[in-house]
């Protein structure tokens, strides 16, 4: 079950992740280039069962790779700091449901350095659906399909433009 703060288990919120038993992960731009340095074996975090799973793995991989050990551990900071959800946003989907979203469920908002980067949603780790189409069952009224719940520093807010 993916680690959920006390205070937002009231929301449901990641219910096919807690039913899958993996958890959800947020990462920064430059796992893309760690990935291509270590050779593939630096993995996106997909299917993890915890954080301190990924953690672990990466580890070994700083220990393996000793020439990106600062790149490695710079990388390892920012995504538990990244991944500290207590400090996450959280909003409600209050639109008609559709294939990106359902009608009264919760949604996480990552909230890293004071800025909301989007939504997680419950089947993807990370989805930003809605956020690239303007023409969709979404479409223009995407700001107005969201009620928020918890917004950290108004991070959350500023992101809709509310």
């Amino acid at each position: 079950m993916p680690y959920i703060p006390k205070e937002h288990l009231k929301y449901n919120i990641l219910p096919n992740a807690s039913k899958g038993n993996w958890e959800v992960f947020e990462y920064p731009d430059t796992l893309e280039e760690l990935v291509r340095l270590t050779n593939n074996e630096l993995n996106y975090p997909y299917n993890y069962k915890s954080y301190q799973q990924y953690y672990d793995e990466l580890d070994s991989i700083i220990f393996r790779y000793p020439k990106y050990k600062k790149e490695l551990m710079e990388f390892k900071k920012k995504m538990i700091e990244m991944n500290d959800k207590s400090k996450w946003g959280i909003v409600k989907y209050i639109g008609n449901s559709n294939s990106y979203f359902i009608k009264g469920r919760y949604y996480y908002c990552p909230i890293y350095n004071g800025k909301c980067s989007g939504i997680i949603d419950e089947e993807e780790f990370t989805s930003y659906c809605g956020f690239d189409f303007t023409e969709d069952d979404i479409g223009s009224k995407f700001k107005e399909a969201f009620e928020i719940e918890i917004d950290y520093n108004n991070a959350v807010k500023n992101f809709f433009g509310k």
